[in-house]
This record gives C-alpha cells, structure tokens and sequence, in this order.
C-alpha cells in the first residue's frame, strides 16, 4: 500500500442519491451481511491460492 495522500479522506460517507436517482437502484444486502461475505471470500480466495501476487 501507498501512503494515504494528504488530501486523502479518514473517513468515507458515500451518497448513493444519484444511483437511486438515475438507475433505480437499491441495495438489497445490509452492509453488516455484505461485509461478512465480502470477508468470507476474501478468505477463501486467500486459503486456496486462487489469486496472483502483483
């Protein structure tokens, strides 16, 4: 990793106002759910060498 730039945010709020606005989007997961699958499969892809070092 690179360090962060200074003009770098700490923390992110995202809007997704204009998604919903233009292409009628609505997330369907609850972001503590999509976390744990996001954390899953990290960990699986990890654990099984399925994945190339840069």
């Amino acid at each position: 990793f690179q360090p962060p730039r200074p003009d770098d945010p700490r923390r992110r709020c995202p809007d997704i106002s204009k998604a919903k606005r233009l292409l009628a989007w609505e997330p369907k997961v609850p972001l503590e759910e999509g976390l744990r699958y996001t954390i899953e499969w990290f960990r699986e892809i990890i654990g099984s060498n399925q994945y190339k070092k840069l």
